[in-house]
């Protein structure tokens, strides 16, 4: 297994997997790399499912990127200084954050920008 994927949460999931009825280390370990090299393929689509499934419950996503920085919605992780969006922007959306109609679930954790001093 090549090191950059070598990790103690990788070995752990080998090892549950290896316990699996006719899976053993080394299959185990072919079905993780495999999942690892198609994760990206293997994740979009299950992303747009739940994408859907939040859409049809009315869940909506927190404007944050370039917008004006709410307390309200907001969770400031960070305040940098930066000439790339106005005073009080967010400037870099560290998680999404998401409501039901005007019900907040998650404030979006965002960096937020202040002039150049």
């Amino acid at each position: 297994m090549p090191a950059a994927v070598a990790g103690p949460e990788i070995e752990r999931l080998i090892q549950l997997l290896a316990r699996l009825p006719g899976l053993g280390p080394r299959s185990a370990r072919r079905a993780v790399l495999f999942l690892i090299k198609k994760r990206e393929q293997i994740m979009a689509p299950l992303g747009a499912a739940l994408q859907s499934a939040l859409e049809k419950i009315n869940v909506q996503r927190v404007p944050a990127q370039g917008e004006q920085f709410d307390p309200r919605v907001h969770e400031a992780i960070e305040v940098v200084e930066s000439d790339q969006v106005p005073d009080h922007h967010v400037l870099e959306e560290l998680q999404p954050g998401y409501r039901i109609k005007e019900r907040l679930l998650r404030p979006a954790m965002v960096r937020v920008a202040k002039k150049p001093a």
